[in-house]
């Protein structure tokens, strides 16, 4: 039971740009259209490999462990990480009571 409630997040898909994550992205200074590209990212060049996982299913700190090296596999810049690491944290920030739990590893 606890493995299906610790992975329930992993199922949802990261939620489009909307008016929440735009706000949230513009307090820490993230444009629409880089929250747009983020967005992007996660559910194209992600999916390509694995499932897009929602951003409120790992902490901050996890994705700031795993990125690097799904970057580099991906073949992805330092901007397009730029785009991504924005468009998680306005996600965090507009979601922060998200039903999602986040994920341990």
């Amino acid at each position: 039971m606890a493995l299906l409630i610790a992975s329930g997040c992993a199922t949802q898909p990261p939620p489009p740009v909307d008016s929440a994550i735009i706000f949230a992205g513009e307090l820490s200074g993230a444009a629409p259209d880089q929250l747009q590209r983020g967005y992007s990212f996660m559910v194209i060049e992600c999916a390509d490999c694995h499932r897009a996982v929602h951003p409120n299913a790992r902490a901050m700190s996890k994705w700031d462990e795993i990125l690097p090296r799904m970057l580099r596999k991906a073949t992805l810049d330092e901007l397009a990480e730029r785009d991504i690491r924005a468009y998680i944290r306005a996600v965090q920030n507009a979601q922060p009571n998200d039903s999602a739990p986040r994920s341990t590893y």
